[in-house]
């Protein structure tokens, strides 16, 4: 095998850190994952063991260097060296980091900046329906798609890379939630995970009758520009999710959308807010599709031109 005898550390355990493990372990390289949610990485381990692959896991929060830098240090005691490091550490304001993503062979731990690459970040579309299409019923009501703690930790490793958000104003008087959710003193493990998330995201909210935002990182426009929207893909170095089915709409016809999220609930509830509009066609690749223990189902897509 190509990898064998080699150790590699993946820092960041989603979803991109778990299919870089599984790679790598099934070349033969031994592997130490770290992440932020034990569950996962516990998930990603099993199936590498299930393979027969050699994994250990440790929590670290890539965030921080000084976490990463003493983890490797300590793997590079137990194993002798590092001979692959992949790095994909959020941008945020806690150390004032950019983005990085950073693949490394035959080195110890290194950290490289991805400013002036000519990659395009994705536009991406979350959802969570109904089997029969909605996000919410004819009611308004959307109770019924609060996820659990299983599927709240997936998201939220969805969520990490993103840098933008963008928002109509019903979806952002809904998300802005998580401005404050920090000080609420029974918010579980996950929640906390994701105020962190969504606070040291970019917020764009799209009304023409707001006036005032109550977050922070946040600003208001009066139109949804595609052109706009196109020029910050060139220039982003972090993926952009648009929120909501009618602003999502918008992206949809005017070809903006790259991939697509989708968690079915278990439940139909016969009418309400689509999650699609009626009047598109698109074309779609599955790249992933996940089974959670409440009966929700996430898909990945890809759109096809």
């Amino acid at each position: 095998m190509l990898l064998e005898g080699k150790s590699a550390v993946i820092y960041g355990g989603g979803s991109i850190g778990g299919a870089v493990a599984r790679a790598f372990a099934r070349e033969g390289a031994k592997v130490f994952l770290t992440g932020r949610t034990l569950a996962t990485l516990d998930e990603v381990a099993g199936e590498i063991r299930s393979e027969r692959g050699v994994v250990d896991t440790a929590q670290v929060d890539a965030l921080y260097e000084t976490a990463v830098e003493e983890h490797a240090d300590a793997v590079a005691a137990s194993a002798g060296s590092i001979d692959i490091s992949f790095n994909l550490i959020s941008q945020g304001d806690v150390q004032g980091t950019p983005l990085r993503v950073c693949l490394v062979v035959a080195t110890p731990i290194a950290f490289c900046s991805i400013e002036g690459s000519t990659t395009v970040a994705k536009l991406t579309y979350l959802a969570i329906t109904s089997l029969d299409g909605y996000t919410a019923d004819e009611d308004g009501n959307f109770d019924w798609a609060a996820p659990d703690e299983e599927v709240h930790a997936f998201v939220n490793d969805l969520a990490r890379p993103l840098g933008t958000y963008l928002y109509g104003r019903r979806m952002y008087e809904t998300m802005v939630y998580w401005e404050t959710a920090h000080t609420l003193a029974d918010q579980l493990p996950v929640e906390q995970d994701f105020t962190e998330i969504w606070q040291a995201a970019e917020k764009i909210v799209y009304s023409t009758t707001l006036e005032t935002v109550s977050s922070a990182r946040t600003r208001i426009e009066q139109d949804f520009d595609p052109d706009v929207i196109r020029e910050m893909k060139a220039s982003a170095q972090r993926d952009i999710n648009v929120g909501g089915p009618d602003l999502a709409a918008q992206a949809f016809k005017a070809g903006l959308v790259d991939e697509i999220h989708l968690f079915v609930a278990p439940i139909v509830v016969g009418g309400g807010k689509q999650s699609f509009p009626d009047d598109i066609s698109i074309k779609l690749e599955l790249l992933n599709e996940r089974r959670f223990g409440n009966g929700m189902v996430h898909f990945q897509y890809r759109t096809r031109a």
